[in-house]
């Protein structure tokens, strides 16, 4: 959520500044809040179904219907995982071909590094090309590169674990198919 929240409202993802990726990066945000909503829901189904007993045959049905939408649950999270590691490449490929220069520089390097340490981030006279001189337009590339590829990192390990979950999904459905309901 909190990387989502970074791409929807973080001055760094402004439409001023980056017009070709903004909605690239909206749309990112929108797939990390939708895969963390996911995730809630699929260790809220874990939580559910490592915590409910199996006494009779109707606690078995019901206990195998959840195991089945915990895995529909990590398919999806898989699916949408993987749609974010393909925007985080088309966004870093995006931002290869782009060229930051002008007012955009100025104004991103200023919200990259702090203020009091760059030249004319604040103050009068201070706009657009003028703000801060001692980072270049491949500083400011560099640094949104960079960004994009800590989100496909962070993607990669959160599509291992979303498959994880969805092998435990797999096995705990085989372990309850196999168990035997024995009457006293």
């Amino acid at each position: 959520f909190t990387i989502a929240m970074i791409l929807l409202f973080s001055p760094f993802f402004n439409p001023d500044y980056l017009p070709d990726m903004v909605q690239m990066t909206q749309l990112l945000a929108l797939f990390y809040l939708a895969c963390g909503s996911v995730f809630i829901v699929s260790a809220l189904l874990a939580l559910y179904a490592g915590t409910y007993n199996i006494r009779t045959a109707s606690d078995k049905r019901i206990k195998t219907i959840a195991v089945i939408f915990f895995i529909i649950i990590n398919v999806m999270n898989v699916v949408l995982i993987a749609i974010i590691i393909t925007n985080s490449i088309l966004t870093g490929g995006i931002l290869v071909q782009s060229n930051i220069d002008g007012d955009a520089r100025g104004d991103l390097a200023c919200l990259f590094d702090d203020p009091s340490t760059c030249t004319c981030c604040e103050g009068k006279g201070c706009e657009g090309a003028n703000k801060c001189p001692e980072w270049t337009s491949d500083d400011v590339n560099s640094v949104l590169k960079t960004i994009t590829k800590a989100s496909t990192v962070l993607a990669v390990i959160l599509v291992v674990y979303a498959i994880s979950t969805l092998r435990y999904g797999i096995q705990l459905r085989s372990h309850i198919a196999m168990y035997e309901i024995d009457y006293v």
